[in-house]
């Protein structure tokens, strides 16, 4: 594990996760370089959770270079209408990635 964390690349990647509030999708082989750099990260697109919203980044408690305790930490909502839905225990399907009104076929894009 010192091992992997000592490579520069990974240590890159750690402080370009640990400064992005978001959670990002990689879509090709030039994202997944740019999803491992601090600054260039951020051009990617957010990943959205099922209502929409940008999904938070993962954080540790150590910071970049936890070592002691890998494991992810995440905040409770108090958005009301997450928490119904919670309670209920449902969430809504992914969208597809195009819809058709009066003959004509929409495409739907990330933005």
């Amino acid at each position: 594990m010192a091992g992997t964390l000592a490579q520069p690349v990974t240590l890159l990647s750690n402080i370009a996760s640990e400064n992005d509030p978001h959670a990002r999708g990689p879509n090709s082989i030039l994202d997944l370089i740019k999803y491992r750099l601090p600054g260039l990260r951020q051009s990617l697109s957010p990943k959205l959770d099922a209502l929409g919203e940008p999904m938070p980044n993962r954080t540790y408690p150590g910071g970049p270079l936890s070592i002691a305790a890998p494991i992810a930490q995440s905040q409770q909502t108090d958005d009301p209408v997450r928490v119904e839905l919670g309670r209920l225990g449902w969430a809504p399907g992914k969208q597809k990635g195009e819809f058709t009104s009066v003959k004509v076929t929409h495409v739907l894009t990330p933005e």
